[in-house]
């Protein structure tokens, strides 16, 4: 009986040392280290030209005198994404800042956005005080990496104004904000 006890037990012991061996044999690790992650980021540019692109414009230089009921001017702009990473921007636009009679005449004066090369693409005319209420999606979204797009600023005076609610009024200092948001991928 000791003999098959022990006999057994050498069995169960070979057993052991050649799964042993044989996962020490087939069990490998290898280290990578070094590995370093760098996050792009959404950049847009503007000009009133098309040809020199600018992060901020402090002062556009627009002056609009002598606005009257029914008054409309357009201005055309370009907006170009030159993000670092390769990704689609939604461009919106909020005007954030003005001076000077707002309550006046932000509900008075209108707004609208079109792409300059279709038109039917646009916001509609909005009022100063719903620009600012919220970021308002320009037409023709998104804007592909490394493009640009022109559009147009058309500006209103309502039609059904009087006189009296906007004569001698003036709005100062109006800050109207970009932004490129990443289109989800």
């Amino acid at each position: 009986m000791k003999k098959i006890i022990f006999s057994f037990l050498a069995i169960a012991l070979t057993i052991g040392v050649v799964s042993g061996t044989a996962y020490a044999l087939f069990f490998d690790t290898a280290t990578v280290a070094g590995i370093s992650v760098t996050a792009g980021s959404a950049d847009i540019k503007i000009s009133g030209d098309g040809e020199t692109y600018v992060d901020n414009a402090p002062n556009i230089g627009v002056n609009i005198t002598d606005i009257f009921p029914g008054y409309q001017m357009n201005d055309n702009f370009f907006i170009q994404n030159v993000s670092a990473s390769i990704i689609g921007l939604d461009i919106t636009g909020q005007l954030t800042s003005a001076g000077g009679d707002w309550a006046a005449l932000s509900p008075k004066l209108w707004l609208k956005i079109d792409d300059a090369t279709d038109p039917t693409f646009t916001t509609g005319w909005l009022t100063l005080a719903q620009w600012n209420n919220a970021a308002i999606n320009l037409p023709s979204n998104p804007l592909a990496h490394n493009t640009s797009r022109e559009y147009i600023a058309n500006f209103q005076v309502d039609p059904a104004a009087t006189s009296a609610e906007i004569a001698g009024k003036s709005l100062t200092n109006i800050t109207f904000v970009l932004t490129g948001t990443q289109v989800a991928p």
